[in-house]
């Protein structure tokens, strides 16, 4: 059975949003530019989202990859989730599963849900329910209840 896995925002996406109005793009940008992963994930952010930008899957990719590359497992998720989709390049699920283990290692919750979804689906390299499961149930124990929700699935399509 096809799990079918959908990319999420994370739960408090709304909150972050408001905290950026707080900070002018110039600012964000300049200090994007100036290599502070911070800014660079939240300009990648903006430009994902079209918040306060119009909205450009190739600049949101380009900052998420230059904040990944830094270590900022929030846009090591993003870019991750960003090659899952083929946006701002092309579809790349082994890369996906690369970023989203990087995340994932760092204790970002999203990421362990996502990794279960391609893992299910066999999606960037074989399929693999028992490692589904365990990245599903490890989703759950940080906090992130979709975890249970797609464990639970699995489980029942065995």
């Amino acid at each position: 059975m096809k799990i079918l896995c959908l990319v999420l925002f994370l739960a408090g996406t709304a909150a972050f949003v408001v905290s950026l109005w707080g900070t002018s793009f110039e600012k964000i940008q300049r200090e994007a530019e100036e290599g502070k992963p911070t800014a660079q994930y939240k300009l990648g952010y903006m430009y994902m989202t079209g918040t306060d930008v119009p909205r450009d899957d190739a600049k949101a990719f380009f900052w998420f990859k230059k904040s990944a590359e830094q270590g900022f497992c929030a846009a090591q998720h993003y870019l991750g989730t960003m090659y899952i989709e083929g946006r701002g390049m092309k579809e790349d699920f082994a890369l996906a599963r690369q970023w989203l283990k990087k995340a994932a290692a760092q204790g970002y919750s999203p990421a362990d849900r996502n990794l279960g979804c391609l893992y299910a689906e066999g999606k960037g390299g074989p399929k693999d329910i028992a490692a589904a499961l365990e990245w599903f149930e490890t989703a759950y124990r940080k906090g992130n209840k979709e975890g249970c929700e797609r464990s639970a699935q699995l489980s029942g399509a065995r």
